[in-house]
C-alpha cells in the first residue's frame, strides 16, 4: 500500500489538514513538531500564487505544488499512520461512550 502516492494524495492533504488542526486545538499533541513544520509548510506553498513555479502559467503551475505535497507526504507518514489510528480510535471511543449514554437512558 502506498500512502504516499499521487491516488491518495487528496486524502493524504485531508489528513495533514486534519493532524494541524487537532494539534492546534491540543487534540492531538504525539506530532513531532518537526513533522507539523513540515505540514504547514507545504500547505501554505500550494496556496501562494507565486512560487517556483507560479501557478498561473497553465498546466506547469502546480506541478511543483503537487511535488512539494507528495514529498512531505512521503516524508510525514509514519506521523501520519500514527495520526490516522488516533483519529479512529477516538471514533471508536465518542461511538462507545454514544451507546453506553443510550443504554443507560440519559
Amino acid at each position: 500500500e502506498k500512502e504516499e502516492s499521487t491516488e491518495n494524495l487528496p486524502k493524504n492533504i485531508k489528513d495533514m489538514i486534519s493532524l494541524i488542526r487537532a494539534r492546534y486545538k491540543g487534540d492531538y499533541v504525539r506530532a513531532p513538531l518537526k513533522t507539523v513544520l513540515k505540514i504547514v509548510g507545504a500547505l501554505l506553498y500550494f496556496v501562494m500564487i507565486f512560487d517556483v513555479v507560479p501557478d498561473f502559467i497553465p498546466g506547469a503551475g502546480f506541478v511543483d505544488d503537487i511535488s512539494v505535497l507528495l514529498l512531505t507526504a512521503r516524508s510525514v507518514q509514519k506521523d501520519l499512520k500514527v495520526f490516522r489510528l488516533w483519529k479512529e480510535s477516538e471514533k471508536q471511543e465518542a461511538t462507545a461512550s454514544d451507546l453506553s449514554e443510550q443504554k443507560d437512558g440519559h
